[in-house]
């Protein structure tokens, strides 16, 4: 059977058995049942049912047999989280990560490749079809060159696996916020950072450092952040810790600085971080080797990244993402091209030479610094960046933007900032979005004034139900 089978079933009933075999009416919230997923409702949110009972599920495949909690019951159907696999689909192949379904990083692991892209590509086409979008041109959807290690940025938790059990570092265990599970053998990184990631487990062992405890509040290891340049084969090692116990900054150098490793560790720095809040966040950052950037190349030019700065996590994927964005803009040489939410200006200084003149716009004082950086390393003199909210710059702007591009937050733009764009009335809009529902709220204004011209989907997110769309829209007067 093929995924595009499995994908159109309808919402059938399924013949579920219940683990504690109970009527539907009688479910209630923390109940476990045993449910076939039937279909997906989005990429990462699945539909079952239960006694003829509508289930949606957090997570899961079509085919599959889970264990599910419910989550919350109303009137005719209920939320439910998944708690584990119970019988495997019948398109499911073999996975060599030994804490595949307990992390909850690479959902689509054991589903083939092929099948991956079209549940992407069938969902975004369904969701734009079932509001109503239509598109001139279709591009396809485009895999990413590598499906395992792609990853230049990791982030990793220090924890254990099980209460009083032994120190290891990786990621939370899938509807967990406290266990941690080991992620030494992640499909998703490369031999590098493996190495990485073992070294400074063992050296922290080897110490007797104790971990951050998030309910307490107490403890010293944090997180480690791992980053590379995948074209430039430079790694910036970041390890994060309270300020509670010593930390042996020159011995931790020592640990990582000595591995025998094909790319270069650049830079390795040591963050302190007393925030309760269990993110990574920068109260200061101690350089404590080599320097505190490191290199990325894209499409012939170089970029200087900081620890703390937005950079796509894929870079062969990002670089096949960029080409669809310059192969969409109008083939016309622009006067000014507008790139709103625009980071460290990557995109913007990469369709530099579409435009006499580039202007990003980016809330972040320290992504705009980076991009005026980058600019005056790659030559660029017509890329210029201002350091604004999209709502206050859009006033003051006097001239009329042949293009504006718009990369913004997972969460969308804000329907102020969305109103005054479309505004503008400039000849084209391209949007790249990282979130589908989001772009569909967006699309449901931006399209009053404009038609949708061009739609790609670029898969840059292999094993995730993650997926990149890069969409070209063009003025029309109605």
């Amino acid at each position: 059977m093929t995924f595009r089978e499995i994908y159109s079933i309808s919402r059938r009933f399924s013949d579920t058995m219940s683990v504690m075999e109970k009527k539907s009416g009688n479910m209630k919230k923390n109940d476990r049942i045993s449910i076939k997923i039937d279909s997906f409702k989005t990429l990462n949110r699945t539909l079952g049912y239960y006694e003829n009972t509508p289930v949606f599920i957090s997570g899961g495949m079509p085919g599959q047999r889970a264990e599910v909690l419910i989550k919350r019951k109303r009137q005719s159907v209920c939320e439910a989280a998944f708690v584990k696999l119970l019988e495997a689909a019948d398109y499911e192949i073999p996975v060599s990560c030994p804490v595949y379904g307990q992390c909850g990083g690479c959902s689509f692991l054991s589903m083939p490749y092929a099948m991956q892209l079209q549940a992407k590509e069938d969902y975004i086409l369904q969701l734009l079809q079932q509001h109503g979008f239509s598109f001139q041109h279709y591009r396809g959807i485009h895999p990413s060159p590598q499906t395992e290690g792609y990853r230049n940025k990791m982030e990793f938790s220090f924890g254990n696996a099980e209460k009083g059990g032994a120190l290891t570092l990786g990621m939370h265990r899938r509807n967990s916020f406290f266990d941690i599970v080991p992620a030494l053998d992640c499909q998703l990184i490369d031999d590098d950072f493996q190495a990485i990631l073992k070294a400074v487990v063992r050296h922290c062992q080897q110490k007797n450092y104790s971990f951050y405890h998030k309910r307490a509040h107490r403890g010293l290891l944090r997180h480690l952040v791992l980053r590379k340049g995948c074209f430039t084969g430079q790694i910036m090692v970041n390890i994060i810790t309270s300020s509670q116990a010593p930390f042996d900054e020159e011995a931790f150098v020592e640990a990582v600085r000595c591995l025998p490793l094909t790319a270069n560790i650049v830079s390795v720095l040591h963050t302190v971080n007393d925030s309760v809040a269990d993110t990574v966040a920068p109260e200061e950052v101690r350089l404590l080797a080599g320097q505190d950037y490191l290199d990325e190349q894209l499409l012939s030019l170089t970029f200087q990244i900081a620890p703390f700065a937005f950079f796509q996590t894929n870079s062969a994927g990002c670089e096949i993402l960029y080409r669809q964005i310059l192969d969409m803009l109008p083939e016309a040489h622009a006067d000014l091209i507008l790139d709103l939410y625009c980071g460290t200006g990557t995109i913007a200084q990469l369709i530099s030479p579409k435009a006499d003149q580039v202007i990003g716009v980016e809330l972040v004082q320290s992504a705009v610094a980076a991009a005026e950086k980058n600019a005056e390393r790659n030559n660029l003199a017509n890329c210029h960046f201002i350091a604004v909210d999209v709502l206050n710059v859009l006033p003051d702007l006097l001239d009329i933007p042949d293009v504006i591009i718009l990369d913004p937050p997972r969460a969308g733009i804000h329907p102020a900032a969305l109103a005054q764009i479309a505004a503008y009335r400039a000849k084209y809009i391209l949007y790249v979005s990282c979130n589908p529902t989001a772009l569909i709220k967006d699309l449901a204004l931006l399209t009053e004034t404009y038609n949708i011209a061009d739609l790609s989907i670029v898969d840059m997110f292999p094993h995730t139900p993650h997926v990149e769309c890069v969409v070209l829209m063009s003025r029309v007067e109605k």
